[in-house]
């Protein structure tokens, strides 16, 4: 099994509102309880139809956690990120979407494997 390393693989996110781009990590969404947050990281290049496939043959899976709470929360491939816009196919943008359930700091790490 080969292990890719994210750009960042800990960092704080901290719910006080606001949208980044850092180290090929983007932030976006409202950074409240009950809000989405969308994490896009930079990862491989592929797309659809490629070998090895990047909906079956890929994990991105990050781990969110404040305190004694921890959430796992998959991720997915999304093309070049703006594929609603674009119709793209290709690209090198995963994402994950995570709804905090208390105010306050957060952590998230990410493990991304093929």
């Amino acid at each position: 099994m080969k292990r890719y390393e994210l750009a960042v693989l800990c960092a704080v996110c901290a719910l006080v509102g606001f949208s980044s781009s850092v180290w090929g990590v983007a932030f976006s969404g409202e950074l409240r309880k009950w809000h989405n947050i969308t994490i896009t990281f930079d990862g491989p290049q592929t797309s659809e139809d490629a070998e090895p496939n990047p909906f079956l043959d890929y994990r991105l899976n990050v781990t969110f956690s404040k305190g004694d709470k921890r959430h796992v929360v998959p991720g997915y491939y999304a093309a070049d990120g703006k594929t609603a816009e674009t119709s793209a196919t290709s690209g090198n943008k995963w994402r994950v979407h995570f709804v905090p359930d208390e105010e306050g700091e957060w952590l998230y790490s990410a493990s991304f494997r093929k």
